[in-house]
Formats: C-alpha cells, sequence, structure tokens
C-alpha cells in the first residue's frame, strides 16, 4: 500500500533531502551531466573576470600583441559561459520536471490507496492542494529559482578559489569581513522560515478547502441564505492568506540584507 504519509502537515525539514533521495535514484545520469555543465559554466564565468583583469594588464603595459591574445579569448570565455550557463539550467529544469512528475504519481498513488477513515479526516479541498498547489511550488522553485541557487553557489566557490590563489591573506580577510554577518542573517532567516511557510501552507489550504466544498452545496447555501456567512468565512481565510503571505515576503527580504553585507 502506498504511503499516506506523504500528504503529512508539517514533515522534519531536517529531513527532506534524505527522503529526496530516492526520487533521484533514476535520474543520475541526468544529474551527472547538469552537475558537470553547472561546474563547467561557472568556471566559465569565474574565467571571464580573470580574462578582464588580463586585458587590462595587458592593454596598460602596451602589449599590443598580447593584447589581441587576450581579448579574443576573453569573447570564447564569454561566449561560452553564456552557452554552458543555458545549457545547464536546461538540463537542471529538466531533471526537476521529471522528479516532480514521479512525485506527482506517487501522491495520487498514495491519495488512492489511503484508508477511507484517512480521507473522511481531510477536507477534500486540503487534499487537492497538496496534490497540486504545494507541488506546483516545487515545479516553479526548480524552474527558476535553483538554477539560480546553483548557479550562483558554484560561482561563488570558484571565485574564492581564484581569489584565494591571488591572494590566500586578502581573502582570508574578506571571508572574515563577510561570513559572520552572512551567518547572522541566514540564522535570524531559518528561525522564521520554518514556522511562516507553515502557516502560508496552511492557509491556502484553508481557501481552497473553503472553496472547493461550497461549489457542490452552492444550492443549498442560496436556499438557506447562508450565502453572506459563507462570504465571511471566506473573507476571514482569505485575510488569513494575506498575512500569511505579507509575512512570507517580509522573511524572504531578510536575505537581501546579504547583499547589503
Amino acid at each position: 500500500m502506498a504511503d499516506p504519509t506523504l500528504l503529512t502537515d508539517l514533515p522534519d525539514q531536517r529531513a527532506v533531502f534524505r527522503r529526496a533521495v530516492p526520487f533521484l535514484a533514476g535520474h543520475r545520469l541526468a544529474l551527472a551531466v547538469t552537475l558537470l555543465l553547472n561546474l563547467a559554466g561557472a568556471a566559465a564565468a569565474v574565467g571571464v573576470t580573470a580574462a578582464i583583469g588580463r586585458v587590462v594588464d595587458a592593454a596598460g603595459g602596451g602589449d599590443r600583441p598580447g593584447l589581441l591574445c587576450r581579448v579574443l579569448l576573453l569573447l570564447l570565455l564569454v561566449a561560452g559561459s553564456g552557452v554552458l550557463t543555458w545549457l545547464s539550467r536546461y538540463w537542471l529544469i529538466r531533471t526537476g520536471e521529471h522528479v516532480l512528475a514521479g512525485l506527482r504519481e506517487r501522491a495520487a498513488a498514495a491519495v488512492g490507496a489511503a484508508p477511507l477513515r484517512f480521507l473522511e479526516a481531510h477536507r477534500s479541498g486540503e487534499l487537492l492542494r497538496r496534490l497540486t498547489g504545494e507541488i506546483d511550488g516545487l515545479a516553479s522553485f526548480a524552474a527558476a529559482t535553483l538554477p539560480d541557487l546553483a548557479t550562483a553557489a558554484t560561482v561563488l566557490l570558484l571565485t574564492v578559489v581564484m581569489l584565494a590563489l591571488y591572494s590566500w591573506l586578502l581573502t582570508a580577510l574578506l571571508l572574515l569581513a563577510f561570513i559572520p554577518p552572512a551567518l547572522l542573517i541566514v540564522r535570524a532567516f531559518h528561525r522564521r522560515v520554518g514556522a511562516v511557510y507553515a502557516e502560508v501552507a496552511s492557509a491556502e489550504a484553508a481557501v481552497s478547502s473553503g472553496f472547493a466544498e461550497s461549489l457542490p452545496a452552492q444550492e443549498q447555501l442560496r436556499i438557506s441564505g447562508s450565502v453572506p456567512r459563507w462570504l465571511e468565512r471566506f473573507a476571514r481565510d482569505n485575510d488569513r492568506l494575506r498575512r500569511a503571505q505579507s509575512a512570507e515576503v517580509r522573511t524572504e527580504l531578510r536575505l537581501n540584507q546579504l547583499a547589503l553585507a
């Protein structure tokens, strides 16, 4: 029987990555290709920065033959970086969509095989929200945020390596100046984000449930004169969702302090 615990409200966030590993088992080749392309694109992007420095050195030193060669190298790195970045994003999104397709099938199988008492204990709109809305949220993350995050992390790592090869002392000073405030910012974000995201998911489920369950009963609501009460209830759920999403935006904006640091 499929495991209905896939639809639990608050999974242990520390175990999310561990529980995601089985979904990646059939995509190892695609993940390896994605990783290699991401590393190559990041290396080319970092190489652009180094090549610009070489071009400036050649121009300042009056080395015209060397300047031409370094400009050509710079152009090749810029073009290669763009192509490799596009390919890495394409493979990352492609692999993510395949993984999410398997997740949708497993979630649907879990609901279909769940005991009747489990289905009766959960509102139909809430189950619909779990099967569609939250997985769609993962799809948006895989298509937009994850490629940017992977690229930025790899470029950052390779940039630190390049700086360390240039001057380990200046690199150490830079890291000492940046890492402590960055850790404080991320830790403050992490303390709030779990409760905030859980509240958003709960509020979205309440709105979805209220709307989905009212459609079959719309005639009874009109006949009994209960439409105003239903609208008041829906407005309360909608206000709760608005407040939860506002808190989500404020929490995510805290990460912008990293750019300031």
